[in-house]
């Protein structure tokens, strides 16, 4: 198998470096596949198969020779592979990552070109990461961003974060409103302020697309947090809160797409048997290879 003909060469960037602390362990690590396949390895295969021939992966020192030898055994012959740590030169590390922002400015002088950011732990479905491609080649000055129906990304197991999108009618982001302990109720989604919520409002789960001057914007971003939480243990600075801050003050634009409801996650310990049986399944269905990579 191999990229299609014809197809450009873009980036993709993946958020390893997360604790995992409601799953209890490190889900980016985990077995969710009949050969031993992380959800990592889904990423890369259906970002691989859309023109992405580069990939950077964001992890945190605990975890790096482990990720470095899985992922090099299965893709080093089809992609280019770098290993980032987490970590920006003149601010202090600490246990706890500093969130999606700091994480993705680890990037600063190593990405050139339009790239694609998404989790670790989240299985996305291969028609998100060709409507990215499709967005590159076609506005390849515009951000984009993959959303999912919300009633697809909720937990059984209790309540997640969602950040919902706001989206005028020619498909630009409007904003991101965040939204806490999102769950079911009845036959209605609520947050943790009883607001109900749309089954089908466009929920954000980090699948962005950037194109530069990324760092230009995103850099001020996280120097005016850093400076207010400096002493902090558990501050973040996420993408979504600094995204909706720069389409409302207009300094760039988003296109967003919707994606059908492939989306699959792990929140929950819990939620491990079913997601890893839906992936399997998958595979024997020959959706995917039996062994995805070079095993």
């Amino acid at each position: 198998m191999g990229v299609a003909s014809g197809s450009s060469s873009f980036t993709l960037v993946i958020l390893a470096a997360g604790l995992g602390s409601r799953y209890e362990g490190l889900k980016q690590v985990d077995t969710f596949g009949l050969s031993g396949e992380w959800l990592m390895d889904y990423a890369i295969h259906d970002a691989w198969r859309s023109g992405f021939e580069r990939v950077i992966v964001i992890l945190r020192s605990e975890i790096r020779s482990e990720v470095v030898d899985h992922l090099s055994s299965r893709w080093s012959k089809e992609v280019d592979l770098e290993f980032v740590e987490q970590s920006i030169p003149g601010f202090p590390d600490r246990q706890k990552p500093w969130g999606t922002t700091h994480a993705i400015l680890s990037c600063r002088g190593i990405v050139s070109g339009p790239f694609l950011l998404i989790n670790a732990d989240d299985f996305y479905g291969r028609r998100a990461y060709e409507l990215m491609a499709d967005h590159f080649r076609n506005y390849p000055t515009e951000w984009g961003l993959v959303s999912y129906p919300l009633a697809s990304t909720l937990s059984s197991s209790g309540g997640v974060s969602r950040g919902i999108c706001h989206v005028d009618r020619e498909s630009f982001l409007l904003g991101i409103s965040e939204h806490e302990l999102v769950m079911r109720s009845g036959e209605e989604i609520r947050d943790a302020s009883d607001r109900s919520l749309s089954m089908n409002a466009p929920a954000s789960m980090n699948f962005f697309g950037f194109t530069f001057p990324f760092f230009d914007h995103f850099l001020p971003a996280w120097e005016e947090f850093h400076k207010e939480h400096e002493g902090s243990l558990d501050a973040e600075l996420q993408l979504p809160g600094t995204i909706h801050d720069l389409v409302r003050s207009g300094k760039v634009s988003v296109r967003v797409y919707e994606a059908p409801r492939e989306w699959l996650g792990v929140t929950y310990r819990a939620e491990r048997d079913s997601v890893f049986k839906a992936l399997c399944d998958q595979q024997r269905d020959g959706l995917y290879p039996i062994e995805l990579g070079s095993v």
